[in-house]
């Protein structure tokens, strides 16, 4: 499944304000795509929307529970995190050509 996921932390929990974590932030970046791939994430973007404490991803993932299994043992800093199932312009193309003709 694809996924829209917006990550959100607090100014407690955020790697700016930080030295410490910061540093075991960057570290975590790094490796992302290896702990993500023991879950079965495929993370195809990942933007951060500094400075309001967001980060937004678009993933492949089997699931919600595997996101949320991916995303506490991958990132050193606390997150919630809400995600919505999507569909690439490919597959909204697919499914509307597949569509019924309006009555």
């Amino acid at each position: 499944m694809l996924f829209h996921i917006t990550l959100t932390h607090d100014i407690d929990n955020c790697p700016g304000f930080d030295d410490d974590l910061r540093n075991r932030a960057m570290q975590a970046y790094a490796g992302l795509d290896d702990v993500a791939a023991e879950y079965g994430v495929v993370i195809r973007d990942h933007y951060n929307a500094a400075p309001d404490h967001v980060e937004f991803i678009v993933a492949e993932a089997p699931s919600n529970m595997a996101l949320a299994m991916f995303f506490t043992a991958a990132l050193p800093y606390k997150v919630e995190f809400d995600s919505k199932v999507v569909t690439d312009r490919a597959g909204m193309t697919s499914l509307m050509e597949s569509m019924p003709p309006p009555t």
